[in-house]
Formats: C-alpha cells, structure tokens, sequence
C-alpha cells in the first residue's frame, strides 16, 4: 500500500505522532497510551498510523488444516519510519465454543 498523499518527512512524522500521543496521555482518565508505554508495543508505528490518519500494519495470517489454530502476523508498511513487526500464535475457538474431551485428546 503506498503512502497516504501529504505525509510529511519521515523526522517530521515521528515528531508528530509524539505530540500525538503526548495529547493521548492528557486528562484526568486512564490513557491506553500510558499503558501501551509499559509494553514493548510499537508505539511509534501506533502514532504514525494515527497522523496519517491511515493503518500502518499490513496483515498476514497462516492457518493450520483440519485445527483450528493459525498464526496472525502484521509487518509496518514500507511508508513507516523505523518500521516493526509482530507475530501471534492464536488458537481459534470452534463456533459452539467448546471442544468435547475426545476431540482435544
């Protein structure tokens, strides 16, 4: 996906997305800003998706046949400053949410 039209130099961008997220972390609530800073989350690449006002993931997904596990993955596009990525292992959960003992073993 290319970049969104206008979006300022790369410097610039991150500038931006911190004031951004600085503006987030204001006020007498709880800000998910705040808590996302305690993790290892990629808040830059957050921020620069919220400037551009655009989603800065790309996604992918792989899944296992016959189980119903997979494995989700997102990458920054090529548009984001000091890019990242993120790999999940997700077990999805049958439709009636559970899984007979039989099954499982």
């Amino acid at each position: 996906m290319s970049a969104p039209p206008g979006l300022p130099p790369p410097e610039e961008l991150l500038n931006k997305a911190e004031e951004m997220l600085g503006e987030l972390e204001k006020g007498p609530w709880p800000s998910h800003v705040s808590e996302l800073r305690k993790t290892r989350y990629p808040l830059h690449i957050y921020g620069v998706g919220l400037v551009a006002r655009k989603s800065p993931w790309g996604p992918g997904a792989v899944t296992v046949k016959y189980v119903n596990t997979g494995i989700l993955s997102r990458w920054s596009r090529e548009w984001v400053p000091k890019g990242g990525e993120e790999t999940h292992f997700r077990v999805f959960h049958t439709p009636g949410k559970f899984w007979k003992t039989d099954f499982v073993r």
